[in-house]
């Protein structure tokens, strides 16, 4: 038996119900109609040739672009430093060289991901990008006004 809380009596009154019993075999038979058309389905599609090349960028080859990546973002960060202290540059440029910083970091953050944690440069890409999110903080704040 299952309670049943009413909504609209005394916060105390329960309605006691009855709950049916599932009938013998049917979960069997539900799941072996499922089995069968999920096998269907699988002899309808071939599986994928064996001779289809696999794309796998070696680590050398990320840590390249990487590094070019992350030459990009600190040429964009040095940009964004530039105009931070030009007091003739209004917030709304400085705040476009922010977003190009930060498009630059993100860009750099999935090359981070493919990169493992034993390569010197995963410590300074780390830095880099915890600076522009630093930055970013900073400037959405209102430390730079």
């Amino acid at each position: 038996m299952v309670d049943k809380i009413q909504g609209l009596g005394s916060p105390f009154q329960v309605e006691k119900v009855k709950t049916g019993k599932a009938e013998k075999g049917k979960f069997s038979s539900i799941f072996e109609s499922l089995l069968r058309k999920s096998q269907e389905a699988s002899e309808a599609s071939p599986p994928p040739s064996v001779h289809q090349p696999l794309k796998i960028e070696r680590v050398d080859q990320v840590e390249e672009e990487a590094k070019v990546a992350l030459d990009a973002l600190l040429n964009e960060l040095e940009r964004y430093r530039k105009l931070l202290g030009d007091e003739s540059r209004s917030l709304k440029e400085v705040g476009e060289a922010l977003e190009k910083v930060e498009e630059k970091a993100s860009e750099l953050a999935r090359y981070r991901e493919n990169l493992p944690d034993r390569l010197p440069i995963t410590s300074i890409i780390d830095e880099a990008l915890s600076l522009v999110y630093a930055e970013g903080v900073k400037f959405r704040r209102g430390d730079y006004l």
